[in-house]
Parts: C-alpha cells; structure tokens; sequence
C-alpha cells in the first residue's frame, strides 16, 4: 500500500467506516449521486465518529437532465 492519502482504504465487516490505513487525511471528498443510497452513505459518514472528525466535503455533479424531484432532494439532504 501506498503511504499517500489516495491509498486504497480497507474496511472492517463490523464497521465499513472503521479505516485500516496508516495514512490520516483531514479532508475528503465525498461523491454524492443524488439518489437514496448515496443519501444513507452521506449521513452515516456525517455521525460516524471518524469521518464526523475529518473535513468532508459532499460534491453533486448537476448534468442538467436531472428530474426537478432530484434536484430538490439533493437540496433537502443540503440542509
């Protein structure tokens, strides 16, 4: 494994959040489709104690073909 921050990260079965890498990153970007799914993953990061304590930043790409429902759930999961 790499000793960068865009090593590849491994996860326990108990916690998918619990991160066995050496390497600490303080910010990560968080890719947010815009779906439910994406919706559970973004908030189970927000509580989880260690992503809670590092600077995560969620980024939504808009492509202008989203349905207007899309748009105003990716502005309710916003807030």
């Amino acid at each position: 494994m790499s000793s960068g921050c865009a090593q590849l990260a491994l996860f326990e079965q108990e916690n998918p959040f619990a991160f066995l890498g050496k390497t600490e990153c303080p910010n990560v970007l968080c890719s947010f489709s815009g779906g439910r799914s994406s919706a559970v993953m973004a908030k189970r990061m927000k509580e989880d104690p260690y992503w809670s304590s590092k600077n995560l930043v969620f980024a939504f790409a808009n492509t202008g073909k989203e349905k207007l429902q899309t748009l105003d759930f990716v502005d309710r999961c916003d807030r």
